[in-house]
C-alpha cells in the first residue's frame, strides 16, 4: 500500500502530475463559470488529522494549483456550480448527474472479498454495472459519460451532458428511480409457436437482462459460488415467483453434496417445468430474468445521485486509504482493468524516477505522460473535446424532454 501520509510524495504528485488544466477544461466544458465551481481541499493538520476547506472556487488552473501547493493536500473533491463563488449562502446552478457504485453494496454476494478489499473477481460486479448503466443512460439520451475508478472499491459515473447538469434534485431522484430495478418487475418470457419472442417487461429492462445473463454463470455460479451463502440463497429464491417451486427446491437442497452449478441446473429445470404446466402447448423460456437482476443489477448509492450538492473525489486525486489514484476508464476496457494493479502514489513516483525526472526541476505540464496515468488522461481529454464541441454546436435546453430521461421511447 502506498504511503499516503508521505508529504514529499504528495507535493510532487499534486505539483507535477495532477492535470489541473485538463480537469478545469472538463469541468467548465467551454463555459466561463469555473470560478463558481466548488473545489474542496482536504489537507493534513499538524496532528495528521484531516481538515476540509470548502466553498472555494478557482478561475484558472494556475490559481487552483497555486493554492494546492501552499497546503499539505491529502485529496481534492469537486462540488456543484453556484451563482456566487466562495460563498456559503448561494444558489445551485448545475452539477453533473453522479452515480456511485461501491462493492460494499455487494457484500454477502461477493465471497472473494469483504469490506475495503477488492480483487479481479469481485471487480466483475463493477463490469456488470458499467455495461447496464451505459446502455440504460444512452437509451435515455445521455451520451457524455465519464467512468472513474475511485481508487478504492468501486467506480463513479459522471453524466456530463448539459441536460443532466441542470436537473433539479427531484429530477435526479426520478432518473435514479428509473435506473433502479425493483423485485416487482415482471420477468416472464412467452414464445407462441408462430411468432417471435414477446417480452412482458419494459423494453429497457429486457435488454438489461440480456446484458447480465452472459456474465451471471461466470460471476455468481463459478467465481463467487454465491448460492452457498445465506444472502445469496435468499437472492436466488427472491427471483423465483412460484412458492411451490421454492419449496421443492429447498427440499431438494436439504441433501448434502450440491454445488452452485447443480443448484442452478435444478432452478432451470423446476422453473421450466412450472412454466410449461402453466402454459401447455406454448414454447416457454424460464422466467429467470428476475434472478439475473437480483444478483447483478447495479447497486447505486442513492444520496450521491439525488443530492445536487454532494462532493465527490476528483479524477486523478489520490485515495486517502489505499493510495491508489482515481482514474478515468474507457467503458470498453473496464473488464480488463485490474484495480489491484492500479497506479498508486508510490508507483507513479517510481515511474518518475525510472524516467530520470523525479530529482529534476519540474518541466511543467505533461509529466504524467511518463507514468501509467497517460492512457487515463487521454480518456478524459477525448470526452472534454466532445463536451467543448457540444457547447459550440448546440444551444443547451434546460428543460429538454425531461420525462424522456426516465423512460426511453419505444
Amino acid at each position: 500500500m502506498a504511503d499516503v501520509f508521505n508529504p514529499e510524495q504528495r507535493k510532487v504528485f499534486y505539483g507535477r502530475l495532477f492535470p489541473y488544466s485538463l480537469v478545469c477544461r472538463w469541468l467548465s466544458a467551454g463555459r466561463t463559470d469555473m470560478a463558481q465551481r466548488e473545489i474542496a481541499i482536504v489537507k493534513i493538520s499538524q496532528d495528521r488529522g484531516r481538515v476540509w476547506l470548502r466553498y472555494n472556487g478557482y478561475a484558472t488552473s494556475d490559481a487552483w494549483r497555486k493554492r494546492v501547493m501552499e497546503l499539505d493536500v491529502f485529496a481534492l473533491q469537486i462540488g456543484a456550480v453556484y451563482n456566487l463563488p466562495k460563498a456559503i449562502q448561494k444558489t445551485f446552478l448545475r452539477r453533473e448527474f453522479i452515480i456511485d457504485i461501491d462493492l460494499n453494496a455487494y457484500d454477502g454476494l461477493r465471497t472473494c472479498c469483504t469490506g475495503r478489499d477488492i480483487c479481479p473477481l469481485c471487480w466483475k460486479f463493477v463490469v456488470c454495472a458499467v455495461r447496464v448503466l451505459d446502455y440504460s443512460l444512452r437509451s435515455r439520451g445521455f451520451i457524455r459519460l465519464l467512468w472513474v475508478f475511485t481508487g478504492g472499491r468501486g467506480v463513479h459515473l459522471w453524466v456530463c451532458d448539459t441536460k443532466a447538469g441542470v436537473m433539479s434534485s427531484t429530477q435526479r431522484a426520478g432518473l435514479l428511480n428509473a435506473l433502479t430495478w425493483r423485485p416487482g418487475c415482471a420477468m416472464i418470457y412467452v414464445l407462441p409457436p408462430s411468432s417471435a419472442l414477446t417480452l412482458s417487461q419494459h423494453r429497457c429492462v429486457s435488454l438489461e437482462v440480456n446484458i447480465l445473463k452472459d456474465l451471471f454463470l461466470t460471476i455468481i455460479v463459478e467465481d463467487q459460488k454465491a448460492f452457498l451463502t445465506e444472502q445469496g440463497l435468499a437472492a436466488l429464491l427472491a427471483g423465483i415467483s412460484s412458492e411451490h417451486v421454492k419449496k421443492n427446491l429447498l427440499q431438494l437442497w436439504e441433501h448434502q453434496g450440491y454445488t452452485p452449478a447443480t443448484m442452478w441446473t435444478d432452478v432451470m429445470k423446476h422453473v421450466g417445468d412450472w412454466c410449461q404446466a402453466r402454459h401447455p402447448g406454448v414454447r416457454i423460456r424460464p422466467p429467470i430474468g428476475r434472478i439475473f437482476l437480483q444478483f447483478l443489477h447495479p447497486r447505486m448509492d442513492g444520496p450521491v445521485s439525488r443530492e445536487d450538492t454532494h462532493l465527490l473525489r476528483s479524477p486523478f486525486s489520490v485515495h486517502s486509504a489505499t493510495g491508489r489514484i482515481a482514474l478515468p476508464l474507457h467503458k470498453d476496457f473496464v473488464l480488463d482493468f485490474n484495480p489491484c494493479q492500479a497506479p498508486t502514489l508510490n508507483s507513479v513516483m517510481q515511474e518518475l524516477d525510472d524516467a530520470g525526472l523525479h530529482s529534476r526541476a519540474s518541466r511543467g505540464a505533461g509529466e504524467w505522460e511518463h507514468t501509467s496515468m497517460g492512457s487515463h488522461v487521454q480518456v478524459m481529454r477525448t470526452l472534454t473535446l466532445q463536451l467543448e464541441m457540444d457547447q459550440y454546436t448546440q444551444a443547451p435546453d434546460a428543460g429538454e424532454h425531461i420525462a424522456s430521461f426516465f423512460f426511453p421511447p419505444p
